[in-house]
C-alpha cells in the first residue's frame, strides 16, 4: 500500500511538473520584453535621424548580423534577416517559390532570382563598406539587410 502511494504521488509530481512545461514553456521562448526583436533592425532611421540613432542602428545590425554562404528569400522573407558579408564576397541567394523575386536594394540595384533556383550574387553594391537595405518584389520597406564589412 505504501509503495502504490509512493508511486502515485511520483506521478502526480510528474503530471504537475509537465503541466506547468506546456503552459509556461512557450512563453520562455518567445521574446516578450523590451529588448530588441529581429524585426526591429528593418525600421531603418529616416533621412531626419539624429547621430545617434543611425549608431544604434548600426550596432542593432551588427549585433543580429549572420555569417552565411546562403540568402534565403523564398516568400520574400530574408534568412537570415542581416547577412554579414565581406566586400567583393560572392553568396547564394535561394528562391524556392514557383514565381521569380527581383530585390532591390538601395533603391539603386535590381536582382532578379529566378523561381526554384540558387543565384550567384557578389556583395559590390556601389558604395563599398556598409550597411544596405534590400526590398523584394516592390516592397514598402526592407525585408532584409547587407552588412558589409572589410
Amino acid at each position: 500500500m505504501k509503495n502504490k502511494l509512493l508511486i502515485f504521488s511520483g506521478l502526480a509530481l510528474i503530471a504537475i511538473f509537465l503541466g506547468l512545461f506546456i503552459t509556461i514553456g512557450p512563453a520562455l521562448n518567445n521574446n516578450t520584453s523590451d529588448g530588441p526583436k529581429v524585426t526591429d533592425v528593418l525600421n531603418t532611421p529616416g533621412q531626419d535621424a539624429t547621430d545617434e540613432e543611425r549608431r544604434q542602428h548600426f550596432e542593432l545590425a551588427a549585433m543580429l548580423a549572420e555569417e552565411a554562404d546562403l540568402l534565403d528569400i523564398t516568400g520574400c522573407k530574408a534568412d537570415p534577416v542581416v547577412l554579414k558579408l565581406t566586400d567583393q564576397e560572392t553568396f547564394g541567394v535561394k528562391n524556392d517559390d514557383i514565381v521569380p523575386h527581383v530585390l532591390r536594394i538601395s533603391d539603386e540595384i535590381e536582382f532578379t532570382v529566378e523561381a526554384n533556383s540558387t543565384t550567384g550574387l557578389k556583395a559590390d553594391f556601389g558604395h563599398g563598406v556598409g550597411l544596405y537595405g534590400y526590398g523584394c518584389d516592390g516592397s514598402t520597406g526592407a525585408i532584409g539587410l547587407f552588412l558589409v564589412t572589410f
